[in-house]
Parts: C-alpha cells; sequence; structure tokens
C-alpha cells in the first residue's frame, strides 16, 4: 500500500507548514478502518468520519503523519484484518440468500439477491485508507525515538504503566519528538489512538505521565476515537 514521502525529524520544518494542523496516527487508529463493520463500538458514522479527514488532508487542510513502526505493524496485520473483512462481508450476503429464499416471489427474490451480490464493504474501507495513507508523512526510525521507549518501559511510564509494551512507547515518543520539532508549533497536533486503555488511568482520564507530556504544549490533542478528531476538526477548518 503507498504512503507519502518518507523523511527525518531534521526535515519536519522543511516539509510541514507551521500554520497547519496535524494529525498523527497510531496502527490501530488505521486499522480500525477494515474494522468497522465487525466491531459493536464502531459504525457507518465511524467511516463517514474517516471520510471526511480524508478529504481534510487532500484538500491540505490537514497534514498527516505517522511512525515509520506504525506502517511496518500496519502492513503486519493488513492481511489478516483484510481477510476477517472478506470474511465477513460472505457470511452477511449469504444470511441474506438464505431469508431470501422464504420469498414467494421468484422476481423480489432475484431483485434481492442481485442488489447483496453487488454488496463490497471492502472497497470503500480500502478506499478510504489509501487515500488517506498516501498522503501521510512517515518519519524514519531515528535512535532517539527507542531511547524514549527504553526509559519510559523501564520505569513503567504510559503507554507502558498497564503493560511492557515497547512499540506503543516508541510510536509515543515519536509523536513527542515531532511536537518538539516543531518550530513555530502547528496550532493543532493530534495522536489519534483507539488504544484508550494504554493512554488512561482507572478513571477512564487521560493518565497523568500523558498529561504532563503534553502540558506545556497547549496545542497537543490525544484523541481515542475518531469522531473526537473529527469533531475537532470541523469546528476549526471551513470546508
Amino acid at each position: 500500500m503507498k504512503t507519502g514521502k518518507r523523511i527525518y525529524l531534521s526535515q519536519v520544518n522543511m516539509e510541514i507548514p507551521n500554520d497547519k494542523l496535524i494529525v498523527f496516527w497510531d496502527t490501530c487508529a488505521l486499522l480500525d478502518i477494515l474494522r468497522i463493520p465487525a466491531r459493536e463500538n464502531l459504525n457507518i458514522n465511524d467511516l463517514l468520519c474517516y471520510e471526511r479527514i480524508a478529504d481534510y488532508i487532500e484538500n491540505n487542510q490537514l497534514v498527516s503523519i505517522t511512525s515509520g513502526l506504525v506502517i511496518n505493524e500496519f502492513l503486519d496485520h493488513y492481511e489478516e484484518e483484510h481477510n476477517k473483512l472478506l470474511h465477513i462481508q460472505t457470511k452477511l450476503k449469504q444470511k441474506i440468500h438464505d431469508y431470501a429464499d422464504f420469498m414467494v416471489s421468484d422476481k423480489k427474490r432475484e431483485r434481492i439477491v442481485n442488489a447483496v451480490d453487488l454488496l463490497n464493504i471492502e472497497h470503500r474501507l480500502n478506499t478510504v485508507l489509501n487515500r488517506i495513507l498516501k498522503n501521510t508523512f512517515i518519519l524514519k526510525e531515528q535512535n532517539k525515538y527507542r531511547d524514549f521507549a527504553d526509559y519510559r518501559l523501564r520505569n513503567k511510564m504510559a503507554p507502558a504503566a498497564r503493560k511492557a509494551e515497547y512499540k506503543d512507547c516508541y510510536i509515543w515518543g515519536t509523536f513527542i519528538s515531532l511536537v518538539h520539532a516543531l518550530n513555530p508549533i502547528s496550532p493543532y497536533v493530534a495522536f489519534i489512538t483507539v488504544n484508550s486503555k494504554d493512554y488512561t488511568d482507572d478513571t477512564g482520564h487521560l493518565h497523568s505521565h500523558i498529561m504532563t507530556d503534553c502540558r506545556f504544549m497547549p496545542s497537543m490533542r490525544v484523541k481515542l476515537k475518531v469522531g473526537e478528531l473529527y469533531g475537532d476538526l470541523r469546528s476549526i477548518l471551513v470546508v
């Protein structure tokens, strides 16, 4: 799957206009696009949010960026999630076919079956994924992100407070490094993840470690749902 330009942290200010809003993708937020038909906590409104965000990116109203590690993780899981999606689509079609068999009118049954056979959820989901990824800058891996992840892991700091997840720390460290590298900082820089447990405390609020990271950067946001991200963008941007 095609992605945007790969850059080093030192190139950020040459490549990203400082007056643009920025979204930084976690792996799960991208994979969730393929999971929309299967997850009870996701629905068509989430897909519409992803599509509107893709519009903002393509219209140069929003800069999309992520870590090289995110792309590697995404590609590692893409085939599995894609196959699950195809399986769900096939089962859904067969179920409707089975119900249609009970219809008395052959013509009505044929119309329903023919319409269902045209259903292609996969195409729409892959389309929005491609629209986002092909316009997404990829931050190349650097030692400073590894150092950050090592420190958070050793000290059991979020996003490794609940479980020792090195990759989550690495990705969060990449985002933090991006924010600090922007000069001047963008008016809005959002980190979008759906791994809420890694970034929140037992009360469901952002973990104090994450809050401390954001304390001196008022334009930083951590969004745990794509709808929340889209809501922010819609209130700021004029389409």
